[in-house]
């Protein structure tokens, strides 16, 4: 079996710059001593030439150990900015190739071998690189570690578990892990204006409340994707806004990527390039109107006008959390129903929604047979 490759962030992944500074995480010349017996090391950094190789020739007598640097110049530009396509690397088989980074979004072009790292942002403390040293031992013994990855996961958190309990063998090839359908997340389609966020004015942008929470909490269920009716200045400048929840967000789609119709612009979800089946996104929108091309995966969500009271992602979590469980969402939702006023009154058995459309059957008794319990 040829060498794995395991491609290394730099920014907040193995350094951090601190003003004129730069700190080593703790434990990374062990980290990369070990690496280097199982893989081509290469780094791939977002900064420019000159940093990177500065901080490379400042791992001293590891420097060598490192077989290919790229920055910058080497990445694609899109929306958000600049994101690394590892595909692009000259010597790599996507199979063999692992890439540890501090931002998700980085894994939306290759979201089948990135692992999620926590940033360091100089803490003395660190144990990072440590604790994800026994996944990546275990995954340089597989042959396609595409079995075992999605958009970031398994989480360093996770990596003990993981790779003790989950990568296993089975007849000389890999057989897929129990549980890692974990890391064949849903999707969660989200749109932004009204439901995410309100623009008060030209230069005021208001975050729904409890937004912070409700990221955190969906990133844990799903793959989580932004598609909005807006232009991509207004989309940049609001998913910054989010501030370190921002990495939570996988993809997202502006007006460009919506479908034309007589009666305006329709976000079609079929076009969302995360991969999913229909049966497994669920998508919440403030305007029914836009669930007519994809009416079994919607969930409508009353719009936000910057009321500081607001609870809709608050009273929408427990839905989504459970829909994210079963085989298939579309059993349950038709064209915006349930609303998140009946949805939790529903699960909590007090009160069945609405007949779902496509199997003319009351939501209440499906939930038991569906695991929505």
């Amino acid at each position: 079996m040829e060498r794995g490759v395991l491609v290394l962030d730099l920014d907040d992944t193995l350094i951090c710059r601190k003003n004129s500074t730069i700190v080593k995480r703790p434990g990374l010349e062990a980290f990369l001593s070990k690496m280097a017996q199982v893989y081509k090391l290469i780094i791939f950094s977002a900064s420019d030439s000159k940093h990177v190789n500065d901080c490379v020739a400042g791992f001293g007598a590891f420097a060598h150990l490192i077989s290919e640097v790229y920055s910058i110049k080497d990445c694609t530009r899109c929306r958000q900015g600049f994101v690394k396509d590892v595909s692009k690397l000259a010597t790599c088989n996507m199979k063999r190739l692992v890439w540890v980074d501090d931002v998700r979004l980085n894994f939306r072009l290759c979201p089948h071998n990135g692992i999620e790292i926590r940033p360091f942002k100089g803490e003395a403390d660190d144990r990072e690189l440590e604790k994800l040293t026994p996944l990546l031992l275990e995954l340089s013994k597989v042959e396609d570690v595409t079995q075992f990855l999605w958009n970031g996961q398994p989480k360093v958190s996770e990596a003990q578990v993981q790779s003790a309990k989950n990568l296993v063998k089975a007849k000389g090839k890999n057989k897929a892990v129990p549980g890692m359908a974990e890391a064949r997340k849903p999707v969660l389609v989200l749109d932004l204006n009204e439901t995410l966020v309100w623009k008060k004015n030209a230069s005021t942008i208001v975050n729904r409340p409890g937004l912070e929470a409700f990221l955190s909490r969906m990133a844990m269920a799903y793959c989580v994707v932004i598609f909005s009716v807006s232009d991509s200045r207004h989309l940049d400048q609001s998913v910054a806004g989010f501030g370190a929840s921002a990495k939570l967000i996988t993809d997202v789609y502006g007006i460009e990527d919506c479908t034309r119709t007589r009666a305006g612009f329709i976000k079609d979800v079929r076009k969302v390039k995360v991969r999913h089946e229909l049966k497994r996104l669920v998508w919440v929108d403030n305007e029914r109107f836009h669930f007519r091309l994809c009416p079994h995966n919607g969930i409508e969500i009353k719009p936000f006008r910057g009321e500081a009271d607001d609870k809709e992602l608050e009273r929408l979590t427990p839905l989504l959390l459970k829909l994210s469980k079963v085989e298939d969402v579309t059993q349950f939702l038709w064209n915006g129903q349930p609303k998140v006023s009946e949805a939790q009154e529903h699960f909590a058995g007090k009160n069945p929604c609405k007949p779902n459309a496509k199997n003319k059957k009351w939501l209440s008794g499906q939930s038991s047979a569906s695991g929505l319990d």
